[in-house]
């Protein structure tokens, strides 16, 4: 074909694709919509327009998009085999395609392989029309099942078993496209979930011209069907069959040249019909494979651009293709960012309503015919598992919310197991775990107001106390945890909140479960109010303020911390209202206000003064020492340093010495007086050994990594930094993150100039870019102004002056509108050294 039929041929092919959504031929605008979402590159009805008339050009390098085009085609239905992609390809006088990209473009049904992926027209075909997008990631799955069926045996057989949704139809559909040639009298398909055993057989004779309609029953139609069977070579199809006598019935003769594939969601109907080697599990898409998808749909660049919510998207709809496929087709039709499904999907009452949309097939009519199966006792069951809203549970805890035996409740759960309506994570410690859109789906079978909902938020109120009494490690519970005290908020339950807030608030302040503590103190400050207790509420609310200190949330921080010393005021609480102060110079402090931070200090001084408490006094010093450090004031907060020892030494505050022994470390360090600075972090080391507190440990491993850096020991320092790097992003602390990351970028600058050799420039810079960003998404000023100073040293041993120079200056304004004097001399001190 000449180049100047590619226009015709691309006209025809688009009217002869079907819009799935519209209706009809794909129109011009349709196909560049599709194209712009395969492709991730923008695209007009014009540009389609000229590609048909002639006149524009696709040049013949393009790969990228000819395969998208391409693939926009294939999907609707307007190109149906190989030879008719290379024909298209050989209109424009463009290469064909290769394996690899026949695989992009058809989501592995048009491959190379197979010279005809569509049925003859001279055979029976009954399978249902290939699904848009089909079993990505399950390629090797394929060619397992694929080249049973093509081995001699006696009647091959594949049952494919998995929960609603997980994609067993579409596997079928595309075994058939792709075995059909195999069977040289064609496809038969039996959809059990729409049509009765009956009407399947019968719709079987009609194709064979055998009239059924004088048999009365199942039996003597299927003996009616066995003999044709008998003489012909047949792939049987038998999709989501919950009735294995039923089915048994149905199948080809043991020792006839057809072959069989069953889909269930029932492991016991699997097992009835087929031994171990013939059932194939299906299980839920792994996260790449679920990102493919969506990929396939809204294009990579979209994607990309959209990473962390599509990867929440993909986590909250469980990985399963059919939920994907329609939530994804949602922000097609509807124009939904990722951002937006992954906010209404969070919402659990509508993460199954949001399914229904138009006449499209939903996850919810799987889900309501395995309820249906079910009898009273299983349902019960069932809906009793919406307490743990797909969190994994114990067979323990799941008999204690439904208040019964744990043997009994233990044959409930593998009941559900075998109907794909639960999966058993850990068959020896009895794990198990449901899928989200399930666990949604049983959420609308459980009352509000039922017993279990209680039984649930009392028995991990318990399991926290017995843990915590024992000392022993239950992060993985976490979450029920969190669930069981906010569901006492919801039931207004306001004594079992505060018994959680008490028990557990202690636990989250060590660990550094900052998220934890402002989650919960909303719950626990609505039940101090219910409780009327003042007192409580005045705790909560600082407690709250110091978790939003923690997270660089300084406007949150402020709210709750004024709220708390209202509340302290009102009850003349000097302790209170000096514990608040002293928080409160914390948040001026990070926010740049030097002045207002020491103004806080000196009152929280005062009434800690007032009520003779040492150890606020002692504290208080080292807050004024970290304000003089602030400023670059090193000698004058050695002093006060000493002091503050004094003070909390005489008290055994062992949490307010280690702190002050990291400063005087960092102190020191500053001063170039090294000896000391190793005393100091040789005490520092034993205390935070002896607190083993996760936020402590961090702040020793930076001071000590700082200090190993100013003693030339890179390595040491490289390695610590790392370490207090990692703990400080699992308590979601952004600022001493971006701390961490300037150090880590010092870090690569001195050892650049103590090894000139050396020339490693990309970590320390890729470390201070993720630093600025940082720093900007949390608006921790000062910390970008010392990133920015880094990264100009570091541009500037990559021979790149100019743009080192451009980094400074931007740094300079950012030190002169946060008035830093130190910051200003020095920006200003480099810029003039290397005539900027």
């Amino acid at each position: 074909m000449g180049k100047d039929n590619f226009g015709s041929l691309l006209r025809y092919y688009r009217r002869k694709s079907r819009d799935t959504v519209n209706g009809g031929p794909l129109s011009q605008e349709r196909l560049a919509d599709l194209l712009s979402l395969t492709s991730g590159i923008i695209y007009s009805r014009g540009a389609i327009s000229d590609w048909e008339r002639g006149k524009g050009h696709i040049h013949k390098d393009a790969r990228h998009l000819l395969v998208s085009l391409l693939r926009v085609l294939v999907e609707a239905g307007g190109i149906q085999s190989v030879q008719e992609a290379d024909a298209w390809l050989e209109a424009g006088n463009y290469r064909a395609l290769n394996a690899k990209e026949l695989g992009q473009v058809s989501a592995e049904w048009l491959t190379s392989t197979t010279a005809t992926p569509f049925p003859r027209n001279d055979t029976a075909f009954m399978a249902p029309a290939l699904p848009n997008h089909t079993v990505v990631g399950r390629t090797d799955l394929l060619a397992q099942i694929k080249s049973q069926f093509t081995t001699n045996s006696d009647r091959p057989l594949i049952v494919i078993q998995g929960m609603g949704g997980v994609g067993k139809t579409t596997l079928a559909i595309v075994l058939a496209y792709e075995l059909h040639q195999h069977f040289s009298d064609g496809v038969l398909w039996g959809d059990l979930r729409l049509s009765v055993a009956d009407g399947v057989l019968e719709s079987w004779g009609q194709i064979f011209g055998i009239e059924m309609q004088g048999l009365s029953d199942l039996s003597s139609r299927a003996a009616r069907m066995r003999g044709v069977f008998s003489t012909r070579k047949l792939l049987v199809v038998l999709d989501d069959v919950v009735d294995a006598s039923e089915v048994q019935k149905m199948l080809p003769p043991m020792h006839s040249e057809s072959a069989v594939i069953v889909t269930t969601r029932s492991t016991e109907v699997a097992r009835l019909l087929a031994n171990q080697e013939q059932i194939v599990s299906l299980t839920p898409m792994s996260r790449p494979n679920s990102l493919t998808i969506m990929r396939g749909i809204l294009g990579r660049a979209v994607v990309e651009a959209q990473l962390s919510d599509a990867d929440r998207v993909s986590a909250l709809l469980g990985d399963l293709p059919l939920a994907l496929q329609i939530g994804v087709a949602l922000c097609v039709d509807t124009g939904l960012t990722l951002a937006e499904l992954a906010r209404l999907l969070d919402d659990l009452s509508t993460r199954l309503d949001y399914l229904q949309t138009g006449n499209r097939a939903t996850v919810r009519l799987a889900f309501e015919q395995s309820w249906n199966m079910l009898d009273t006792v299983l349902r019960r069951a069932f809906a009793v598992l919406a307490v743990f809203e797909g969190r994994m549970f114990s067979a323990e805890d799941f008999a204690a919310c439904i208040d019964m035996p744990q043997a009994n409740a233990i044959l409930l759960l593998a009941q559900l197991q075998r109907r794909s309506l639960l999966q058993c994570i850990d068959s020896g410690e009895r794990q198990y775990q449901q899928h989200t859109l399930l666990a949604a789906y049983a959420t609308e079978k459980l009352l509000s107001e039922d017993d279990a909902w209680l039984r649930f938020s009392h028995y991990f109120y318990t399991f926290a106390a017995h843990h915590l009494t024992n000392n022993l490690s239950f992060q993985d519970c976490w979450e029920q945890v969190m669930a069981g005290m906010q569901t006492a908020h919801r039931l207004q339950k306001s004594s079992l909140v505060l018994d959680y807030w008490q028990l557990l608030h202690p636990e989250w302040k060590q660990r550094g479960h900052y998220s934890s503590t402002r989650q919960s103190a909303a719950w626990a400050l609505d039940a101090a109010e219910i409780e009327g207790d003042v007192s409580l509420q005045a705790a909560i609310a600082l407690a709250w303020g110091v978790a939003c200190l923690e997270q660089t949330d300084y406007v949150a921080a402020q709210q709750h911390l004024n709220n708390a010393l209202d509340a302290f005021g009102l009850l003349r609480d000097d302790l209170g209202i000096a514990d608040t102060h002293y928080q409160l110079s914390r948040v001026m402090l990070e926010q740049g206000e030097s002045s207002s931070a020491e103004t806080a200090i000196q009152l929280a001084w005062q009434h800690y003064q007032a009520v003779e408490d040492v150890r606020g006094m002692g504290r208080s010093l080292y807050r004024r020492a970290n304000i003089h450090c602030y400023r670059g004031d090193f000698q004058p907060a050695i002093s006060l340093l000493d002091d503050a020892v004094r003070w909390l030494s005489d008290v055994g505050d062992s949490r307010g010495l280690l702190r002050t022994h990291i400063l005087a470390t960092r102190t020191h360090s500053e001063l170039g007086n090294l000896e000391q600075a190793q005393v100091h972090c040789a005490i520092a080391s034993e205390l935070s050994d002896q607190l083993n507190e996760r936020a402590e440990s961090a702040s020793f491993y930076y001071s000590y990594a700082a200090l190993c850096r100013t003693q030339g020991d890179y390595s040491r320092a490289h390695d610590f930094a790392q370490k207090a790097l990692a703990l400080f992003r699992e308590m979601y602390d952004v600022k001493s993150e971006a701390n961490a990351l300037n150090l880590l970028a010092g870090i690569e600058m001195h050892w650049n100039r103590a090894l000139p050799e050396r020339r490693e420039f990309e970590n320390g810079l890729a470390y201070c870019q993720q630093g600025i960003a940082l720093c900007d998404r949390s608006g921790y000023t000062l910390g970008k102004a010392f990133l920015l100073l880094i990264n100009g040293h570091l541009l500037l041993q990559r021979g790149e002056l100019q743009h080192a120079c451009q980094t400074w200056w931007r740094g300079f304004e950012v030190a002169r509108d946060l008035e830093h004097a130190w910051l200003q001399v020095r920006f200003s001190q480099l810029a003039e050294e290397h005539g900027c």
